[in-house]
């Protein structure tokens, strides 16, 4: 295996793992991506989502962890109520800026982790991209 295609392995890992850890907080629908990154169910099916899409997501997916952890001390402390709803706010706009909804995204995500052929498709996507 090349560094670069170890690398886009290693990366699509650790994106596995951050959806895994966010499982917990899995919910339907809501508008709060800091709690409801995953959608529970997805009327989506992993032959919906296109290379960009799963690009899109996986650009989408890190600034969502690059902001859950800018965020975190801050929802712990004193103003949490308002720094979470900053931070859901922010998640939402890196996944529209994305050229994603919120839906798509989540129910990407729920592909994603169910989904390994899905996930082999992406590393296969940033490696052609």
């Amino acid at each position: 295996m090349t560094t670069t295609v170890k690398h886009i392995h290693a990366l699509i890992l650790t994106l596995a793992f951050a959806l895994a850890l966010a499982t917990p907080a899995i919910a339907a629908d809501g508008d709060d991506l800091y709690e409801d990154e995953v959608a529970e169910e997805t009327d989506m099916s992993a032959d919906d989502v296109t290379d960009e899409d799963l690009i899109a997501f996986y650009e989408a997916s890190q600034k969502i962890t690059e902001i859950r952890e800018d965020h975190a001390g801050e929802i712990e402390g004193e103003d949490g109520v308002e720094a979470r709803k900053e931070a859901a706010e922010a998640m939402a706009s890196a996944v529209e800026d994305a050229d994603l909804s919120v839906d798509e995204y989540r129910g990407i995500a729920h592909l994603f982790h169910e989904d390994e052929d899905l996930r082999d498709q992406l590393g296969k996507a940033l490696a052609d991209a």
